[in-house]
């Protein structure tokens, strides 16, 4: 009689057991992300398009930190962005890039230079074609307007700063769901031309008095 008591006691602590177990395990399961991923962000990380690298995303001290890695594991870049893990943010290939997407510090590329390192720059920049260390940039403004800014940089990665020396109104409104269209949308062409591209062509001329949106034809 005693065995079979024993016997039943054991099976009853067996049964709650498996049923704390799997509670804990959907509870976990299921709780939300402080800072949800891009796409196929796990394990070893995305693949770029010719398989040849894989980016990876982890936090460290509560600031995302993105590597960049051989199919054998060697480590060929990794950067510390300065994105939040608090905030919303994703990493994934565009291209030959990474393209980063943060809340806090906004959008930029992670990608080859042509000295063979890695650079990290803001996605909607072009740099000037007199290469005197000028950029333009163009980013969401009051009320979703595409504001150009003209800027000169000083210092190096994520140790530079812009001085603004003269922003324009483009006139372009986008909503944030279209901030894609902000993606590489600049061309400097010609030192008095820049271009932007999104909704449209719109051509802005340096004149006497700074830069201004062209006369439409």
């Amino acid at each position: 009689m005693e065995n079979g008591t024993t016997r039943g006691r054991l099976i009853a602590f067996g049964v709650l057991t498996g049923v704390v177990f799997a509670v804990g395990s959907l509870w976990w399961s299921s709780r939300p992300s402080a800072a949800p991923l891009g796409p196929a962000l796990s394990g070893r990380g995305k693949p770029s398009a010719d398989a040849g690298l894989f980016v990876e995303a982890d936090v460290r001290n509560g600031l995302v930190v993105v590597s960049i890695s051989r199919p054998d594991g060697a480590l060929v870049h990794e950067v510390e962005t300065r994105a939040a893990d608090s905030s919303r943010w994703s990493v994934e290939w565009r291209g030959p890039k990474v393209l980063l997407r943060s809340s806090d510090i906004g959008d930029f590329f992670i990608q080859p230079k042509p000295d063979g390192g890695w650079g990290m720059r803001y996605v909607a920049r072009a740099d000037s074609p007199l290469d005197d260390g000028r950029v333009a940039e163009a980013s969401f403004g009051e009320g979703g307007e595409v504001v150009l800014s003209l800027a000169k940089v000083f210092g190096e990665g994520l140790d530079s700063w812009l001085d603004i020396e003269q922003q324009v109104s483009t006139g372009v409104q986008l909503t944030r769901d279209e901030g894609d269209l902000l993606i590489d949308c600049l061309e400097w062409p010609t030192p008095e031309r820049l271009v932007l591209h999104a909704k449209g062509e719109h051509v802005f001329v340096r004149t006497d008095g700074g830069w201004a949106r062209a006369a439409l034809p």
